[in-house]
């Protein structure tokens, strides 16, 4: 993980993507997921690390440079095009440097290699061709990745569900929302496992009534205890 995150790491290896999402919006804290078309192509199930933009085009020559200067725990966040700017060499390059992962706006290849690798890879999908390392441009301080704008530092949470972008201001207050959401629903789920209703738990019946007649509602979680 990467050093500025290693305070967090412990509260932050247990969460997940959803839990994040569901606590930052309980709380107005900001957050972004990014496009979901950009899937986990890997066997690495969970990425933690800060973001590292990088852009590129069918030339990725600012990809290799990339994977050059990158420090552990960092994420590559890759806007790329259509043809591949990873395979299977780089990633185990990442592995090598202690990368946390490697997200592509664009394509992957040597999916054969890459799927059983333990380095989370994101991709819109593979494609075989790859282009050409001449074109330097001197680096990025943000990159456009699946519809958000992810900056130099940005948390990058990824795991089988997508990945969430949250500012580094914002991750503490994120971490605390979204521990109360999992320790909610851990004990929630104890209760329907031992045959509870997990309605059982929500006051559906007049949040749907108020709702159905154009009213403002928030919908109660009942306390697990009652």
């Amino acid at each position: 993980m990467h050093p500025s995150l290693t305070a967090h790491a412990d509260r932050l290896a247990p969460l997940d993507a959803a839990s994040l999402c569901d606590g930052c919006q309980t709380e107005g804290i900001p957050f972004a997921v990014i496009d979901p078309a950009i899937h986990l192509l890997s066997s690495g199930t969970k990425m933690i690390g800060l973001a590292h933009p990088v852009i590129c085009e069918r030339d990725f020559l600012e990809v290799w440079w990339a994977f050059h200067i990158a420090q552990p725990g960092e994420v590559l966040a890759i806007q790329a095009a259509d043809w591949a700017v990873v395979g299977e060499l780089f990633t185990h390059e990442a592995i090598h440097k202690h990368l946390a992962g490697i997200v592509i706006d664009g394509y992957a290849r040597d999916l054969a290699l890459v799927a059983p690798s333990p380095m989370p890879v994101y991709a819109r999908g593979t494609n075989p061709r790859a282009g050409k390392a001449t074109r330097a441009t001197g680096g990025a301080s943000s990159a456009l990745i699946g519809g958000v704008t992810v900056n130099a530092g940005d948390l990058l949470f990824g795991d089988q569900d997508g990945i969430v972008v949250i500012a580094p201001e914002h991750i503490a207050a994120a971490i605390v929302a979204a521990e109360a959401v999992q320790a909610r629903e851990a004990a929630i789920l104890t209760r329907v496992r031992a045959g509870r209703s997990v309605f059982a738990h929500l006051e559906m019946d007049a949040y749907y009534r108020d709702r159905l007649a154009g009213k403002p509602a928030t919908l109660q979680v009942r306390d697990v205890a009652e």
